[in-house]
């Protein structure tokens, strides 16, 4: 039963895609979704997992939150389910779990395993006590292995009183009719207006998360943000006073009964940089109460989620307004909730550059304007290095664009654009080959590309940075691109090369294959490649192994951070330390509990008494979950099992993302869990620990070599 509990609790789970009935609404949660189809009979939604031999992971679930907000003892989730077909050794059930405020599971309870075929539908119930402190109810049904199970008619009550508890997604206190405009023009912005408008934005953000009426939906925000800068406009077009700017935001504070006597010094690590002194200390007064409810962010399925904020889906081009809204959302999401804002040292000056950048923009034409706000946001996400914060939009704001890309992996080494491989399809020069270093694409010269592009491209380290350079700047139109190479021997020559349709891919290296292998005695795996249903081979291999290399350049095909370790674990074992923004005392971070790694609970087969040496393979194409599951891997150093991780700086990228609404054509998201080693030492902007470093350089690309891969093996060859 180990195996629900954790993979329930830690897997990413994402939106159900459909036309929702009464009873199925947009909160329910599919993993993997491709297992779920859904049907309708008599206006009535019937979900359906089905799993096969082929269908990712162990196990298929659907999962839905609901806030509990009525004085009761006993909940009780009920539907209906059918089984069409079981295989040998799978089974399905429902469970019921209780999370409190801050997203800590307090009890987990499943129903008994389901077997056997019924073919008619059956109402399945299951009940339990409410523990102190429940603040989320979380419903679901799972199906492990192989076979099909339909679900109907989920209904929920507490002490036996129907629908006495409501999902999370509460009636928004925004106006239901679409915003058009905010009111504010680019026009009306000066740059002399900067610290004020930023002020404004960082009192407005401060609120957001502290004031009471605030944070239980009470006022519509953002149209208040539009209103309080239009006013401090209209003030700073009579007097640029400083005084003018503080009194304009004390009078704000007296309209939300912001007690002016109740003034503190207590710095509570809060948002209050550049906000006017009298200010802050009335600002800190509410910092000292905790929050009972946050209406703009919540967990879900333990992670931060902040899926209510208007997105204006229907807006086409932003005015200034809007603009203004999408940096003070992402500032003060950042500020309060991101766990490593303080890796990010220029953001207060960055958004000053941001919002002066918008005093910049002319009105019309409104496609022009709408581009030039969104690449002054993205300047501020650059700044953040985070690099899960990138500016998702239409149109791109990347420099860089082109629906074609040139058919080879490029890398950039000591600032030299260089031919890593090739791609199997294109045509080109036979003086084009890996190992050559392109210095022109199309007469631009290539420095150029990559220092103009730098600025506009997001990261935690600055490999990551040139990782994503390299992967956009052969990018253009879908014809011949014009060259200029230098070769091995240092000849300068002109070559065309056919661009093919860009793929889209994330980056990865290293022999990549759907099957196993074994390279001088040592089993490999690629995590690009390697899901769990290779784990019977794999262990047959390793009946006759000793040596096991695991490639993690590149995102893995599957979640195999726990499940693959566990194959080898023979004891328990601390690998990461997670961190998390408190709801209760936003701008306050939490350390979670260390939780002792146990695994996903179903390893098929076990290896156990397996005793020999790990190779962990890594470079900037280890990113995010790459990163957790080389932590996980690190931590079978033992004893029985040595580990060295060999390679160069990862991209420093770790931690599950949380996505952010913004208006109309953009998008973002930030790190929303802080991962640590057990000892403390961050890894974000400095990647995974690494045992013995190794790094690509122009000579060994030119002689076709591998030198971590190589690395590896000489490692393993040492007996």
């Amino acid at each position: 039963m180990r195996s629900f509990l954790v993979l329930l609790s830690l897997f990413v789970c994402l939106t159900l895609n459909l036309a929702y009935a009464e009873d199925f609404d947009r909160t329910w949660r599919a993993v993997p979704p491709e297992t779920l189809t859904v049907s309708e009979e008599n206006d009535r939604l019937i979900l359906t997992l089905t799993r096969d031999a082929e269908s990712a992971r162990q196990m298929s679930f659907v999962m839905h939150s609901r806030a509990l907000e009525v004085e009761a003892s006993t909940i009780t989730f009920t539907l209906d389910l059918k089984i069409d077909n079981l295989e040998e050794g799978a089974d399905a059930l429902t469970m019921l779990r209780f999370d409190n405020a801050g997203g800590e599971s307090l009890e987990i309870i499943n129903s008994e395993l389901l077997t056997t075929q019924t073919n008619e539908w059956q109402t399945v119930e299951i009940s339990g006590d409410i523990e102190e402190g429940t603040n989320t109810v979380v419903f679901g049904f799972i199906l492990r292995g192989e076979g099909t199970v339909h679900f109907r008619h989920p209904r929920f009550s507490a002490d036996g009183e129907p629908s006495t508890i409501r999902s999370p997604q509460a009636p928004r206190a925004e106006t239901a009719e679409p915003v058009e405009t905010s009111g504010i023009a680019y026009d009306d912005l000066e740059a002399e207006h900067v610290p004020a408008i930023q002020a404004l934005g960082q009192v407005w953000g401060f609120l957001k998360y502290h004031h009471p009426d605030v944070t239980r939906g009470l006022h519509q925000w953002d149209l208040a943000l539009f209103e309080q800068v239009s006013l401090m406009v209209e003030a700073l077009s009579e007097d640029n006073h400083r005084s003018v700017v503080i009194n304009r935001l004390h009078a704000w504070l007296d309209d939300l009964d912001v007690d002016a006597t109740q003034q503190s010094n207590a710095d509570d690590g809060s948002w209050v940089s550049g906000i006017p002194g009298s200010v802050a200390k009335r600002l800190a007064s509410l910092a000292e109460q905790d929050v009972e409810q946050q209406f703009y962010v919540g967990i879900e399925h333990g992670f931060l989620s902040f899926l209510d904020e208007p997105g204006y889906n229907h807006l086409q081009h932003i005015d200034a307004g809007f603009a203004l809204l999408s940096l003070f959302r992402i500032a003060g999401i950042y500020e309060h909730f991101a766990p490593y804002r303080d890796l990010a040292p220029e953001r207060d000056q960055a958004l000053a550059n941001a919002i002066e950048s918008l005093t910049d923009v002319h009105a019309e034409p409104q496609e022009q304007a709408t581009l030039s706000a969104m690449r002054a946001i993205n300047g501020y996400l650059v700044s953040l290095q985070d690099g899960h914060v990138d500016l998702g939009s239409r149109p791109s704001v990347k420099p860089l664009q082109g629906e074609c890309e040139l058919p080879a992996q490029l890398i950039i080494i000591d600032g030299q654009l260089v031919v890593q491989s090739l791609f199997d399809e294109g045509s080109f020069d036979a003086d084009f080959a890996p190992g050559h270093v392109i210095q022109q694409i199309d007469g631009v010269d290539v420095a150029k590309l990559i220092n103009d592009s730098a600025p506009h491209y997001s990261g935690s380290t600055p490999g990551q940075v040139h990782l994503r350079i390299a992967g956009d700047i052969g990018l253009g139109a879908c014809e011949r691109a014009a060259l200029s190479v230098v070769d091995a021997a240092g000849h300068l020559s002109s070559v065309e090369v056919e661009r093919v349709e860009a793929s889209g891919q994330s980056a990865s290296r290293g022999p990549i294959a759907d099957n196993l292998s074994t390279l001088d005695n040592a089993v490999y795996i690629h995590l690009h490649a390697f899901s769990e249903s290779m784990y019977p081979e794999l262990a047959d291999l390793l009946s006759s192994h000793d040596d096991l290399i695991i490639d993690a350049r590149g995102y893995p095909k599957e979640f195999v951070a726990l499940s693959l370790p566990e194959m080898f674990a023979q004891e328990d074992y601390d690998f990461v330390r997670l961190n998390r923004a408190s709801l209760t005392q936003p701008g306050q971070f939490e350390w979670r509990p260390n939780q002792p790694f146990i695994g996903a609970g179903y390893c098929d087969p076990c290896l156990d008494n397996w005793q020999g040496r790990i190779a962990l393979l890594v470079d900037e194409t280890t990113v995010s979950q790459g990163e957790y599951t080389v932590m996980a891997l690190q931590g079978l150093q033992s004893e029985h099992i040595d580990v060295q991780t060999i390679g160069s700086t990862t991209a420093g990228t770790n931690g599950n993302f949380a996505n952010i609404p913004l208006p109309g054509p953009m998008g973002t998201r930030i790190s929303g869990i802080g991962v640590f080693y057990p000892d403390g030492t961050p890894t974000q902007q400095r990647g995974v620990r690494i045992d013995r470093p190794v790094a690509y350089t122009l000579e060994s690309i030119r002689a076709e070599q591998d030198p971590i891969l190589d690395a590896a093996l000489d490692w393993l060859r040492q007996r």
